[in-house]
């Protein structure tokens, strides 16, 4: 039982880390989009 709880936790570490790489890569095409003129679509 302790493996798998491991394991799940690894996984969800591993999920969280990646989730915040995709805010990120996403917040900076964000900024790279309004740098170059793009629209913003924030109401």
């Amino acid at each position: 039982m302790s493996d798998l709880t491991d394991s799940l936790v690894q996984r969800a570490r591993s999920v969280a880390q990646q989730s915040d790489q995709l805010i990120a890569a996403l917040e900076q095409a964000g900024r790279s989009m309004i740098g170059s003129g793009g629209e913003s679509t924030e109401s």
